[in-house]
This record gives C-alpha cells, sequence and structure tokens, in this order.
C-alpha cells in the first residue's frame, strides 16, 4: 500500500535505491505506479529521468492536492501539450563501452555529493577533447566543443557510455552548459575546464 502525504511512496517498489542512487523499477512495478497516478490523479504517461519523474494529465491536479515526490523522484506535473522542462533530459547518452577509472577515483563519484576539484581533473584526461566536465546532481556531464547535429551524433556513437562499477550517470552536451543560464540554478554542481585553469561551484 502506498503511502502519502506530500510525498507518495510505495513499499514494493522505489525508484531510490540507498546504495546505487537513482535505478530503474520493474515494468510490474511501472504498470502498477501508472495505474495508480492514472486513477487518482489522472495520469496519462510518465517518464523517469532521475531525480525527476516527469507526469503528463490531460488536467494537471492543483498543487494542495498531488504528491511532490513519488517512489523517490521529484515528480514534475506537466499538461499534455506541455514540452519537458530543460533540466530534464539536459545530457546525452553515449554508446561505447564503460570507462574504467581507479579506485581512488571511484570512492569520490556518488550522486548528490560534490566530488573534489582533483577528481574531476583526473576524470577530465579521459576527455582532452572537452571543454568542460561538470558534476551535476546524480552525475557527470562531458561539455564538447559545438558541432554540427550529424558530427556530435557520430562522436556519441564512440563516447563511453557510463563508468564502470559506479553509481552516477555520465552524459554529453552538444556545446558548453554555460551558455544557458540553467546551471546556476540547479545544485549540487561543479565544473572545471579540461585546462583546469577554472572552476565554478553553485
Amino acid at each position: 500500500m502506498p503511502t502519502h502525504s506530500s510525498a507518495l511512496e510505495f513499499d514494493d517498489f522505489s525508484f531510490w535505491d540507498n546504495d546505487i542512487g537513482f535505478t530503474n523499477i520493474s515494468e510490474e512495478s511501472v504498470t502498477t505506479l501508472l495505474y495508480y497516478l492514472l486513477e487518482h490523479y489522472g495520469v496519462d504517461d510518465m517518464m523517469m529521468s532521475g531525480p525527476y519523474l516527469a507526469l503528463f494529465c490531460k488536467i494537471v491536479p492543483d498543487s494542495e492536492a498531488r504528491p511532490t515526490t513519488i517512489a523517490g523522484c521529484i515528480a514534475i506535473w506537466l499538461s499534455e501539450d506541455e514540452e519537458l522542462p530543460y533540466e530534464i533530459g539536459l545530457e546525452d547518452l553515449a554508446d561505447a563501452d564503460e570507462l574504467e577509472v581507479s579506485g581512488e577515483i571511484l570512492k569520490d563519484l556518488k550522486p548528490y555529493f560534490l566530488p573534489d576539484k582533483a577528481t574531476l581533473l583526473a576524470i577530465s584526461i579521459y576527455f582532452p577533447f572537452a571543454a568542460y566536465v561538470t558534476f551535476l546532481n546524480t552525475g557527470l556531464i562531458v561539455e564538447l566543443p559545438q558541432q554540427s547535429t550529424d558530427d556530435y551524433r557520430d562522436a556519441l556513437e564512440k563516447l563511453p557510455g557510463g563508468i564502470v562499477n559506479s553509481g552516477i550517470t555520465l552524459g554529453y552536451h552538444n556545446g558548453p552548459l554555460s551558455s544557458t543560464k540553467t546551471l546556476k540554478t540547479m545544485v549540487p554542481n561543479i565544473r572545471i575546464s579540461v585546462s583546469g585553469n577554472d572552476s565554478v561551484q553553485a
């Protein structure tokens, strides 16, 4: 049975795991969750991108009548014709084998915990072509130089799709995040240039 105040939690599943951070739930649990949200809140579709759970409704429930977190995720309530906020899906995923890093680096990589600047500098060695490496919320975003869409897609096919034995995400962005105002509004984050000459922390 779910429990609900401003947080809606379920006994049998959660997107949050205390050991590894945000994770997927089974297809059966997804079906259970979606049916519950449809029945009680009119949710027609949902998309999880930790730490967010985007919920699409014909009529968005009043703020007083809807939970702010669901199954460990921050609930983002949207009407069917609204687009996803920029914060969701900020980075793109790559397709190549996962990157292996040292144990010292792994120990410093945890969702929602800012790594040392030295850790990011050590990781940046693997991406000498990048402009910046950023730790944001639950993982790393490698900011590539701005390039054409085709070249960017080609690059994603060859870049590491994750970090072996880590609980964080690894994503990529076409062009610097500093070209948007989004980065300054999202915490925790720390950002370094690949040359190591500057860092920005919000």
